[in-house]
């Protein structure tokens, strides 16, 4: 029975772990957003100079969205959120460890998540 559980224990580790969705490129413009699911997350990196990663985001109500950032590298991640049209600035921030961006009095529909490298040559690893 003990190792029967353990199994059961070391498969749902591994389903947890990848549970998570993982960036797909290109995502480097609004047309070609990464789907982010609400109160979900996905992991990227910034693989090369210049690189944007670009997520979209739809709520179902009227409210506070906050995007949380979590590197894991050390390097510093610029993150920006936009409204549907993809170029109006709603807020913005950014972090070397862990930090939340957030908007307040966002109505339901979709908003958009640009990710970039704090300066030119940093390569940050992150989750949003």
């Amino acid at each position: 029975m003990k190792k029967l559980n353990l199994l059961f224990f070391i498969i749902f580790l591994f389903a947890f772990k990848n549970s998570k969705a993982t960036e797909t490129e290109p995502n480097n413009t609004k047309a070609t957003a990464n789907l982010l699911a609400l109160n979900g997350s996905n992991t990227g990196a910034i693989n090369v100079s210049g690189d944007e990663d670009w997520y979209s985001i739809t709520t179902n109500a009227d409210g506070k969205l906050d995007v949380k950032i979590a590197v894991s590298n050390g390097k510093t991640l610029r993150c920006y959120i936009y409204d549907n049209n993809g170029t109006t600035l709603l807020s913005s921030g950014y972090s070397s460890v862990a930090t939340t961006v957030s908007y307040d009095g966002a109505a339901e529909g979709t908003y958009y998540i640009k990710l970039i490298a704090y300066t030119t040559g940093q390569l940050p690893d992150y989750t949003v």
